[in-house]
């Protein structure tokens, strides 16, 4: 019994031990199942992740592969959709268009675009949402999705993706190296900053409220940002800064780069052409343009010198180096315009009749002349030996004095071959117009002559007095007080002039060299037709000394378009280029100016100086009715002494055209070059098409590096910022290679004058099709100057060693003269008034010729920008090339530009001259603004903003940003798994294939420059 008591317990607790075991392997099975379970679920998820983020990959390679095929080729443009006003298409949609069916719709870089068709009722991925631009659905980006899965799986995959065109942003810095090659962005300090003057930055000052590129701490880290995130990091640049309206997602670009390509299909190798090396392209005269350019450079780089060393100077160019020109050639002409000219005569007796049987002639001479250049004329050769100027005058009539009561007449007296220099071939009446040679002739100044020596039988002549206009002084008259004996026999009674026929004046202007004599041709002048010499029937004293017949004519100026309600003050410079050395004269030259109709001319008869004569009678030009004066002070180029001594000021010189100063880096800045016969200023502005030459298609074939062909290419760092800061190295070492052959005179040129293209990316490209207005802002305010030196005129000649140098900060500026701006920046107060005898004359403002520069507050750049948008708008497509924006539009004579110009800053058509804001920066009441003249260099063209702005714009972006999406949904899963993958995608200059050989455009390879994964919260 004890025994079997004993066993059972021991029997109980092993049942126990193996109930517990057999529980904790249970538990053990069951943990392991779970956690089997869990692995298993969670290796799932991450499969499925992996999978979303490679599909996501995938709509990413597929999106990169559409914009390689739509928008790769050089003849594409690109716009936002809401350039169309299409309300079925978002309007943040990126449309691309083809230049070679510009009728053709768009293409939309959009997952599900391109295709057969597009259900209206696909489902949509958002790809842009809170995260990237806040809660306003408005600037929402949705995109088709599209299925990525096969139909009889359980796991539903959907892909989408959306391209953004970054060319149409604000860009707020310069672009990093791209695919590892060594660029440093542009670093100059702002002396050399100043003297290009180009946009090399947009203008955020009109975005951001509280930054200024000069003074905030931020504008140097800007080059550093490699997102927009990075704004929140920037005190003056954050985004609480922005107006409440404008979201930086869709309005601001780190990176916008431009390939330097062009959009018309006909374009040698689909890329621009470099002038700064391949000058030729233009012509043997734009080789010389160059040349000039890359002297004047040498010698007046900075660090600036003394200010008398800051003063241009150009050597005269005229005709005989010119050689002959045709209409609408291009040419340099570097020479002074004769601006006014007038001579005048009278036949008359001298008492006792006994000693002086025969009739006498007396002569008035004044010829004024006008430098219009920003540059002074050098009036030495290149040996020093100093130069004056002379004329050749031919034309003058045959003419009889007759009784003017009964009958009664002298023999024809030939003043042509009288006064004529025995030694000339062409029976000329030569003037030497000596010069002094102490004094410079000025930017804009105008020189005159008055008088010759009066003891000389016949020419060649000599005029000395620089100083007045006192031609009517006895020193001054040929003959003196008598005359020069005629030869022909005197009447007796009162008397009076005729001639039987019209005669035509022709002017040589020559330049001779005082040391070797030798002559040049500067100019010629012929075809001023005048009437017969018929003065008045009631007839003169026998013995009369004043002037009773002559010509007088006159530079066609502002003064004598008051009358034109359509050109206020500026219809000579509408119709004709002053500076032309073989002026077309219409046979009614006299007549109101139409260029159309072929009346009228460069130059105009005139009589008291200033007065036009309806009809050129030699017989208005005379003493007897005091119709010779040139005592007026409402001529702006006149520069005699004048009685009340307002004359020989430097407040009334008058530069229209610039020389350069150094390289030219802007295609507009060439708004200055010179075509034969043709109205000037025609590069960049809106009649640039309408010329013999096609200037406005230069902006789709040609851009400027600013490289020389004189530069060592031993010395040339690809690494270091370009002479052309607008520009960049895209592939260094490649470029230092073939510099030596690019500027080899050997080779053919139109086949290489593309190279450096391919080498080559633009800074901060900004495509005119934009439809922002914050980014057109900061685009158009993109120039803004910091110190800049300019020599301090004096007031007198005789002054200037007493010159000093001042400096200028100014923003959102444009400039007639982006080179020489330094030399004519300042300007000095002139009189409103001036007494003329008993009467008082008004006095021309010179303002806006002195300055050259006009500067704006940021409304009114803002106005401009809103009315280039509206009208990008309201033409409902793109701009296919820049000669189409650069040229008139449709029905209209502005271009879209010059339209948004005469809409915001015009009043009545005319523009205004604020004095006070101009040179202070304060604004003054509009009663006391000045009408400004018509293309004066004051006066706001087109050329003016593209010379500023013009290397940054296209037509189209290189630049995009890619958002690509994937979604997998599984059917037992509530919610979806998606990956956003966001990436910066470049077009290069390097072709798709190996298409060298091929003339037209091209294929160009895209690249990622980043990439990276979006949060849910970042989208």
């Amino acid at each position: 019994m004890t025994q079997v008591h004993a066993e059972q317990p021991r029997q109980g607790f092993a049942l126990v031990l193996a109930l517990i075991m057999m529980s904790f392997l249970l538990l053990l099975s069951l943990s392991l199942y779970q956690f089997a379970t869990v692995e298993t679920a969670s290796a799932s998820t991450a499969l499925t992740q992996l999978r979303c983020k490679e599909e996501a990959r995938m709509a990413l390679l597929i999106a990169l592969g559409s914009l390689q095929q739509l928008a790769g080729e050089d003849n594409r443009v690109t716009a936002s959709a809401s350039i169309t006003g299409a309300s079925d298409t978002p309007k943040y949609w990126t449309g691309v268009w083809n230049t070679e069916t510009p009728d053709a719709p768009p293409i939309w870089l959009v997952s599900g675009l391109p295709g057969p068709s597009t259900p209206s009722n696909k489902s949509q991925a958002k790809l842009v949402g809170e995260g990237s631009v806040g809660p306003d659905s408005n600037m929402h980006v949705y995109a088709p999705q599209l299925n990525s899965s096969p139909a009889n799986t359980t796991m539903q995959s959907k892909i989408a993706w959306w391209i953004a065109d970054e060319g149409v942003k604000a860009c707020i810095g310069n672009a990093p190296a791209i695919h590892g090659e060594a660029n440093s962005a542009p670093d100059i300090d702002s002396i050399e900053r100043t003297r290009t003057m180009l946009m090399l930055e947009h203008g955020l000052e009109e975005i951001f409220t509280n930054y200024n590129r000069f003074e905030s701490e931020d504008a140097r880290k800007l080059d550093d940002l490699a997102n927009l995130t990075q704004l929140s990091l920037l005190k003056d640049l954050h985004p609480q800064h922005l107006d409440a309206t404008v979201s930086p997602f869709h309005t601001l670009t780190p990176l916008s780069l431009g390939v330097l390509s062009s959009v018309k299909s006909g374009a040698s190798g689909g890329l621009l052409r470099d002038l700064s090396l391949f000058p030729m392209l233009l012509g043997s005269h734009f080789d010389d343009y160059i040349a000039l350019a890359e002297q004047q450079s040498e010698i007046f780089a900075p660090p600036f010198g003394s200010p008398s060393s800051q003063q241009l100077e150009a050597a005269i160019t005229g005709i005989d180096q010119l050689g002959a020109l045709s209409d609408g050639d291009l040419a340099m002409p570097v020479t002074p315009i004769l601006s006014n000219f007038m001579i005048a005569f009278t036949i008359r007796s001298q008492s006792p009749v006994s000693s002086h049987p025969n009739l006498y002639l007396r002569m008035r001479f004044f010829c004024e002349l006008w430098n219009p250049y920003t540059s002074s004329l050098r009036m030495r050769d290149i040996h020093g030996n100093e130069l004056d100027l002379e004329l050749e005058i031919t034309g003058l009539p045959e003419v009889s004095v007759l009784k003017s009561s009964g009958a009664g007449s002298s023999s024809p007296i030939d003043i042509q071959g009288l006064l004529a220099d025995p030694s000339s071939d062409t029976r000329a009446v030569v003037i030497r117009l000596q010069y002094k040679h102490e004094n410079r002739w000025l930017p804009g100044q105008t020189k005159n002559w008055t008088g010759i020596n009066h003891d000389a039988r016949h020419s060649p002549y000599t005029s000395t007095d620089m100083e007045g206009k006192q031609w009517a002084a006895i020193s001054h008259t040929l003959g003196g007080a008598t005359g020069i004996d005629t030869g022909v026999a005197r009447i007796a009674g009162k008397i009076r002039h005729e001639s039987s026929a019209s005669t035509s004046l022709g002017i040589k202007i020559f330049t001779v060299n005082r040391s070797t004599s030798e002559k040049r041709l500067l100019s010629e002048l012929s075809g001023l037709s005048y009437e017969a010499v018929s003065t008045h029937p009631e007839g003169y004293q026998n013995t009369h000394s004043g002037a009773t017949f002559g010509y007088h004519f006159v530079l066609r100026g502002p003064h004598h378009s008051n009358h034109d309600l359509e050109y206020y003050r500026g219809r000579w410079l509408y119709d004709h280029d002053p500076r032309n050395p073989q002026v077309q004269v219409n046979d009614t030259w006299h007549l109101y100016n139409d260029a159309p109709q072929g009346t009228g001319s460069a130059y105009i008869p005139v009589k008291d100086g200033l007065t036009a004569l309806t009809v050129p009678f030699p017989a208005d030009i005379n003493e007897t009715d005091s119709t010779i004066n040139t005592v007026v002070f409402r001529r702006l180029l006149d520069r005699s002494a004048g009685s009340e001594g307002h004359y020989n000021k430097l407040w009334q010189d008058t530069p229209l055209f610039e020389l350069p100063y150094q390289q030219p880096l802007s295609l507009a800045s060439l708004q200055h070059l010179y075509f034969h016969n043709e109205r000037p200023f025609q590069v960049g502005n809106s009649w640039g098409s309408q010329g013999a030459t096609n200037t406005s298609a230069w902006f789709d074939c040609y851009f400027f590096s600013g490289l020389s062909r004189s530069q060592d290419p031993t010395t040339f760092d690809p690494t270091r910022p370009l002479p052309n800061p607008a520009l960049r190295v895209f592939k260094p070492s490649a470029m230092t290679k073939h510099l030596a052959q690019w500027q080899s005179d050997e080779g053919d040129v139109e086949a290489m004058a593309n190279a450096p293209a391919r080498h080559l990316l633009a800074n901060n490209r900004f495509n005119i099709n934009s439809t922002s207005v914050d980014a057109w802002a900061a685009v158009l305010s993109g120039l803004s100057l910091k110190d800049w030196h300019y020599p301090d005129y004096p007031e007198e000649n005789t002054m200037l060693e007493q010159m000093g140098m001042l400096s200028l900060t100014r923003s959102r500026l444009f400039t007639r003269f982006p080179q020489t701006l330094a030399q004519t920046f300042d300007e000095l107060n002139a009189p409103s008034h001036a007494r003329n005898g008993s009467q008082i004359e008004n006095i021309a403002p010179p303002q806006f010729y002195r300055r050259g520069a006009r500067h704006f507050d940021q409304a009114e750049i803002r106005a401009l920008a809103e009315v280039v948008v509206a009208g990008i708008k309201q033409r409902g497509r793109p701009f296919f090339s820049m000669e189409q924006f650069l040229s008139a539009q449709p029905n209209s004579q502005d271009s879209l530009l010059e339209h948004a110009i005469a809409a915001v800053l015009s009043i009545n058509g005319r523009q205004f001259w604020d004095p006070r804001w101009e040179t202070n920066g304060q604004r003054s009441p509009r009663a006391q603004h000045i009408p400004i003249d018509y293309f004066s260099p004051g006066f706001l063209t087109q050329a003016d903003i593209m010379s500023a702005i013009g290397p940054s714009l296209a037509p189209r972006s290189d630049t995009f940003k890619i958002r690509a999406q994937s979604s997998l949904l599984n059917a037992a899963a509530s919610a979806p798994i998606t990956s956003t993958i966001e990436a910066i995608v470049q077009r290069t200059p390097e072709p798709l294939a190996n298409t060298s050989n091929s003339n037209g455009p091209q294929n160009r390879r895209f690249r990622i420059l980043s990439f990276k994964w979006l949060k849910p919260s970042e989208i």
